[in-house]
């Protein structure tokens, strides 16, 4: 161990909290500063409690139905399989000279639709629902998959020229026409949106990955919306417990607890149209930029709880000086702004639209907000970028190309 890598999790302190919740009680952990300091040597072999370390990890064949849980493993899988293991009576040995390197940068554009299913709020909400109706417990709304999904995909564009590619093949933009648009819909599915009506049918994520992969393409524009319902959960694997608190003891709650209010948070997203794709080629702030017969189309993201301001700057800095990872700004700013409203948010960019510029948002418990896209079998992706924007950052691109009158005049 020559102290250059550092262990995934740093969950402590697994415990029951009773509350006012209708179950009555709650799964909680901490997260420790110290296990997230820990390097090299400061790791010790020992029986691993309060989670499974579930990047990568040995298991006994004749054990592996009873611990790893498909309708759980999309979030909070290390909870469910530790929780599994000790209503077995098993235990998990955390052995610090077995290795396994997780790189965040190994990520390919094919990683893009998957990653936007199992990170969307529905799938993880889903997920709760489902842990919930298997442990007879309530599980806390930590945000942590929307937390994820922008702080590994906003590392990460792909360009269809190659420019910027600076990891090789992987940073190209796939050449078939399917693949491009399972982009294109992975890009409104980390917005927020999570139906997709075509010809007046109505269809989800997953759905449309397999319509893309027949052969389907879109003659019509898409109409895109959020749905909040979510199916009844009926069926679990067993628990193997008659109650949680055979397995967990019972703590209390902290003074300040990591949690989100919202299940679904609101977002904003800005449509900019120019008349060629050459000057937003080498703008970073459109996440897609499509070519059309017609012109070109720019698409930004801009979460409600983003703003880059100099109090989350100053954290950043301040987070690599002790050797914490900067994107746990992305948590602070997710914890202090996430319930601003879409509408809200782009104010300052209301007096920006026009025939080449419009907005869509989505508000706090709104169910009924939509947006149409475009994406045929004569369209072309030329940019796709995870990186998020800012209202500043959208409202100096809309200027900077009108002011070089490239902005399309007509639709």
């Amino acid at each position: 161990m020559d102290g250059s890598l550092a262990a995934h999790a740093t969950q402590t302190n697994l415990r029951l909290v009773k509350d006012n919740t209708e179950l009555g009680v709650t799964v909680h952990h901490d997260h420790s500063l110290r296990r997230a300091l820990n390097r090299g040597n400061d790791f010790k072999e020992a029986e691993q409690k309060e989670f499974v370390e579930d990047h990568g990890f040995l298991i006994q064949t004749d054990k592996i139905s009873r611990v790893v849980d498909p309708a759980a493993s999309f979030t909070l899988e290390y909870l469910d399989m530790i929780m599994s293991i000790r209503a077995n009576n098993w235990k998990v040995l955390f052995v610090p000279s077995a290795r396994l390197e997780f790189r965040i940068t190994e990520f390919s554009w094919r990683d893009i639709p998957y990653f936007m299913y199992k990170r969307s709020e529905a799938t993880a909400h889903g997920t709760r629902d489902y842990l919930i109706k298997k442990w007879g417990a309530n599980f806390p709304n930590t945000g942590f998959w929307t937390y994820i999904k922008y702080t590994i995909v906003e590392q990460h564009v792909y360009r269809s020229d190659g420019v910027e590619a600076v990891g090789g093949e992987r940073c190209l933009m796939p050449k078939l026409w399917k693949d491009q648009a399972a982009l294109v819909f992975g890009f409104f599915q980390m917005v927020g949106y999570n139906r997709y009506t075509v010809g007046g049918k109505e269809f989800d994520f997953l759905s449309i990955l397999s319509k893309l992969d027949g052969g389907w393409s879109p003659r019509s524009s898409v109409q895109t919306r959020r749905q909040l319902e979510r199916p009844v959960i009926t069926k679990t694997r067993p628990r193997y417990v008659k109650h949680l608190d055979e397995l967990l003891p019972y703590g209390k709650a902290k003074r300040v607890e990591v949690g989100i209010e919202h299940e679904y948070l609101p977002f904003s997203i800005a449509k900019l149209t120019t008349a060629s794709c050459e000057p937003l080629m080498d703008e970073t702030g459109c996440g897609l930029v499509i070519e059309e017969k017609s012109g070109c189309v720019c698409w930004m993201n801009m979460p409600t709880f983003k703003s880059n301001s100099l109090f989350i700057r100053a954290i950043g800095r301040l987070a690599a000086l002790i050797k914490i990872p900067s994107r746990v700004t992305t948590f602070v700013e997710m914890t202090m702004s996430s319930s601003r409203n879409g509408t809200e948010h782009v104010l300052p960019l209301r007096h920006l639209e026009g025939k080449s510029f419009s907005l869509a948002t989505c508000n706090t418990h709104e169910e009924d907000c939509s947006s149409f896209f475009s994406f045929s079998k004569q369209s072309s992706l030329k940019v796709f970028r995870g990186a998020p924007n800012t209202v500043v950052d959208t409202a100096d691109l809309v200027r900077r190309l009108g002011s070089r009158q490239l902005l399309k005049e007509e639709m």
